[in-house]
């Protein structure tokens, strides 16, 4: 949801596809993709999830897997120190 990615998989090694890349933006995918283009590697897209970077992005994962909820404070606490600060 904010421009990034959760998973790739490949069959090789491709660096190409991460050396130099502003990690942390909201172009890494899309620079990604062209990156791929670039060098032939076909992929496909995976359902968008959405990132959990905030106390805030934790809450609205558990508001839709209710399962999650009783994780949040000790989460929330262990993680996030109780505060809605990016991790990185």
């Amino acid at each position: 949801m904010d421009g990034g990615y959760y998973l790739i998989g490949l069959q090789r090694d491709v660096p190409e596809l991460f050396d130099g890349v502003a990690w942390g933006g909201d172009q890494v995918l899309g620079e990604t993709l062209a990156r791929a283009a670039r060098v032939a590697i076909e992929f496909e897209m995976l359902p968008v999830l959405r990132d959990v970077d905030t106390v805030d992005d934790l809450v609205a994962v558990a508001q839709d897997c209710p399962g999650l909820q009783p994780l949040v404070p000790d989460t929330a606490a262990k993680y996030f120190h109780l505060s809605n600060k990016p991790l990185a």
